[in-house]
């Protein structure tokens, strides 16, 4: 799975330099945008980078039909998971002053969570850089692995031995359902996919933010429950 993002601005002379700076900070500024993900002896491995290198071509393509044909090649372009950065890059020149930035980042390494905190920081760089300063951002003491050894210190020995039997315990005997549907799965997965647009309004959005919120999860993660259940 991927998360795209777009940033569209109109009316506005974009500092094209200081927005491909910013890119660069913020993957060198986090090791997860950094990691690449590779076998050994069966197993996925992380490998983090020092330092990757992120390209952002600048792409004339006032043509709407141009723009997307452009916006779904990059979206649909399959990541190798064993050459970091997870990520793509591209601006849009649809005139001087419109712009879109376009940003593919593989789900491995991004979530709705992190989303938001890396659009905040790219806008906190790109301010910073065009105006002449330096980052504005402190170093991060804490990287997304220091929490994943964490979680594993504290899921071993006897406290992951008492959550395994809980759940044994609570699952044993279960069946799988049966579900009517008009499209029983194949035997074999084929992973074909595609893709279907849904529009909803305003108010409806904002009421699923807020029950988002009230189960304390992502829209994201509020969507695809629904969809699982249906």
């Amino acid at each position: 799975m991927r998360g795209r993002w777009r940033l569209a601005r109109r009316g506005y002379a974009l500092d094209v330099a200081a927005l491909d700076r910013s890119i660069g900070s913020l993957v060198a500024r986090h090791a997860s945008l950094r990691t690449a993900f590779v076998q050994r002896d069966g197993m996925p491995v992380q490998l983090v980078q020092p330092e990757v290198t992120v390209h952002l071509p600048v792409i004339d393509a006032q043509d709407p039909d141009e723009q997307n044909r452009r916006l779904r090649e990059s979206a649909t372009q399959p990541f190798d998971l064993s050459h970091a950065p997870l990520l793509r890059a591209q601006l849009l020149r649809r005139s001087a002053t419109d712009h879109v930035l376009h940003l593919v980042v593989h789900h491995i390494v991004s979530d709705g969570w992190s989303r938001q905190v890396m659009l905040r920081e790219l806008a906190a760089l790109y301010n910073a850089y065009h105006q002449g300063d330096t980052s504005p951002l402190p170093p991060l003491a804490i990287q997304y692995g220091d929490y994943a050894m964490w979680q594993r210190e504290r899921l071993q020995g006897a406290r992951l031995e008492q959550m395994l039997t809980h759940w044994r315990e609570r699952l044993a005997g279960l069946e799988p359902l049966a579900l009517p549907t008009d499209r029983p799965r194949p035997a074999q997965a084929s992973q074909e996919a595609a893709l279907e647009e849904v529009t909803v309004s305003g108010d409806l959005l904002v009421r699923l933010n807020a029950l988002a919120q009230r189960g304390q999860a992502t829209l994201f993660m509020l969507l695809l429950a629904a969809f699982k259940v249906l």
